[in-house]
């Protein structure tokens, strides 16, 4: 079962106007809540979106495996999805950096 900080890798679906086509983006997210069969999970990717609010995760951030790459968690691709979704384990991050993540999306809602 997931919890908290746990990053993994999912199918995003994607649908894209004017004709509604549906495509799947396979990416990496971290756990930003775990509550039985559902998990809330915000979108983390390479590209540096750091002017955006995004946060830094670096390899160092990693509490359990990891990457190599450096990432950044994006606060406004929050979702909310069933824990099946959750495909391959990539880490847990260390408690201070999915606070930080969850302080960031708490921000972005105040803003």
């Amino acid at each position: 079962m997931p919890v908290k900080g746990d990053v993994f890798w999912i199918q995003f679906k994607r649908v894209t106007p004017p004709d509604d086509s549906e495509t799947y983006d396979r990416r990496p997210v971290v756990v930003l809540r775990a509550s039985g069969e559902n998990v809330m999970v915000g979108m983390i990717t390479t590209k540096d979106y750091t002017e955006r609010g995004a946060v830094k995760i670096t390899p160092e951030d990693y509490a359990v495996r990891g990457t190599r790459e450096i990432h950044y968690f994006r606060p406004d691709r929050v979702t909310t999805d069933h824990a099946d979704w959750l495909e391959e384990f990539v880490g847990r991050l260390k408690p201070s950096k999915i606070n930080e993540c969850i302080e960031a999306v708490c921000s972005l809602l105040k803003s």
